[in-house]
């Protein structure tokens, strides 16, 4: 068997990404967003993701109001 290797370096490539959802696996193409925090026992936890940033801030304050160190990350997809 003879494989030649791809003459279109990785620059020239278009990758595609894609993140899990617990059933089925979805284009990153549109907008996601995943809260981390640390919870009461100083583990770093996330929550989601969210298609919808106005979600996501909610549960983030949620966190925040209960006294945690919480953040929102935002994936904008390529």
């Amino acid at each position: 068997m003879d494989i030649k290797p791809s003459t279109a370096s990785a620059s020239q490539k278009k990758r595609k990404y894609f993140k899990a959802t617990g059933r089925d696996s979805v284009a990153m193409s549109t907008p996601s967003f995943l809260v981390r925090y640390y919870d009461i026992d100083d583990n770093l936890c996330n929550d989601g993701p969210f298609k919808q940033e106005e979600k996501a801030l909610l549960t983030l304050r949620s966190y925040l109001v209960e006294g945690m160190c919480a953040w929102v990350v935002s994936y904008y997809g390529t």
